[in-house]
This record gives structure tokens, C-alpha cells and sequence, in this order.
């Protein structure tokens, strides 16, 4: 969702990431905030070191920035004392960008994800970047697929990737999403014999093998298949 509504480049993401306003986060909170350094930068704000900075950052009013990549290697965006995974910003940004450009933004929306529907960019430059269909077959669906029954597609997310960023990334029905898939696949076992599930698994876990991972294969049943992303 972050990656479309990026800004076209200047040259700042070759700046931002060779600069030493990434390797401030190395001194402490107050000389940062003397200093003359200008705004402490990092990449997405997520990994250790820097969470442990920012956290620092904010507690003693120092300003900062985090930045993501965009759909193509000379687009990125930028977020002021907030991290990609910030929903309220994130949301507030959506609202203007959308706004800004009443007159081609439903065709822009709309091209983009058809691009990435079918796994492809709108640049060549980026064609082999990793897409989220690339082991799927096209025009296959699963085994077991019938147009004369009624077929539920569940598409969960890879969620250690965000069991550290806030208490806004909480599930507000479940304690966590394994416990809503566990409910949903005894459920379907007292569905209907007209319904059937499909759980698609994110890409991104595809390798991973954690407690959830593990998890998954075991909620499996001939009302509940597991197809991995």
C-alpha cells in the first residue's frame, strides 16, 4: 500500500543513503540534537539499532525522518517523525496524494495493479524485481476448484514482519492471526459440503520456518487447503 504513492526523485535516496545523517543515530540524543548534523535518516526505521534511536528521537523531541523505496529505483518517499508501518500517517498521506490529482488518479490506481496482478512493473528497469505471483501458473487455480460451489479464499500475511512495530498492528478479533486461522479452519468443517476454503500463503514466507510457518501446514483439510505463495 506504502509503494503508491511515492515522489519522484531528485537524487535525495542516493543522498539519504550514502550521507551521515544515517550514521548520526550513532552519537548520543543530545549531541544529535546540538549537533549541526541536520535530521537523523534511516531506511524504514525498523531494525534495532535504529527503533532503539528513535524511540530516543521522540522521547526527547529530536526530529526525524525514515524513507522507503518506491516502484522504481529513482521513486521513494519519505516519512516525517513516522515509519512506513504507521498507519494514521500512512492513511492521512493516501487522503492527499489522492487528492492532489483528481484527474488521472483512477486510472493510475487501477494500471498499477494491474501491473502487479500479473507480476509485472510499469519500467523495464524493474522487471526482475522479486513479485508476489512469479510461482504461480496463470490461469491455474487449485485442485478441487468447482465454479458450482461456493469457494472462500483466505489471504494471510506474513506476520513476523510486523510482531515488533506497534500496538497498532494488533489483530482487534484474535490474539494473533495463527488463532483466526486455527477458528477458521475448524469452522469450515461444519460448513456446508458446498463451500470450500483456500488459504493462500504470503510469498514472503515462503523459506521461513518459525512457529507460525510450522503452524500453517497443520490447519490442512479437504475443506481447508494450504497453498503456499
Amino acid at each position: 500500500m506504502m509503494r503508491i504513492w511515492t515522489s519522484k526523485s531528485t537524487g535525495l535516496a542516493s543522498k539519504v543513503s550514502q550521507s551521515p545523517l544515517r550514521r548520526s543515530t550513532s552519537h548520543s540524543t543530545p549531541s544529535c540534537r546540538k549537533s549541526n548534523l541536520g535530521t537523523p535518516t534511516s531506511s524504514t526505521g525498523v531494525s534495532g539499532y535504529w527503533r532503539a534511536a528513535r524511540r530516543a528521537f521522540e522521547k526527547h523531541g529530536v526530529p526525524y525522518t525514515t524513507h522507503e523505496g518506491g516502484h522504481t529505483a529513482m521513486h521513494y518517499a519519505l516519512f516525517e517523525n513516522a515509519t512506513p508501518h504507521d498507519i494514521a500517517y500512512c492513511e492521512k498521506r493516501i487522503a492527499e496524494l489522492w487528492e492532489r490529482n483528481p484527474s488521472s488518479r483512477e486510472k493510475d490506481a487501477e494500471e498499477f495493479y494491474q501491473w502487479r496482478a500479473f507480476g509485472t512493473y510499469s519500467d523495464t528497469e524493474n522487471q526482475n524485481k522479486i513479485n508476489f505471483v512469479s510461482k504461480q501458473s496463470k490461469g491455474k487455480l487449485p485442485d478441487g476448484w468447482s465454479q458450482d460451489r461456493e469457494n472462500v479464499v483466505v489471504y494471510c500475511s506474513s506476520e513476523d514482519e510486523f510482531a515488533a512495530i506497534g500496538e497498532e498492528w494488533k489483530n482487534p478479533l484474535y490474539k494473533s492471526q495463527l488463532e483466526g486461522l486455527q477458528e477458521i479452519s475448524a469452522a469450515a468443517r461444519e460448513l456446508p459440503d458446498t463451500i470450500d476454503i483456500y488459504l493462500r500463503v504470503h510469498p514472503n514466507l515462503s523459506g521461513v520456518h518459525n512457529k507460525f510457518s510450522r503452524a500453517l501446514s497443520g490447519l490442512a483439510h479437504d475443506r481447508f487447503q494450504n497453498h503456499p505463495g
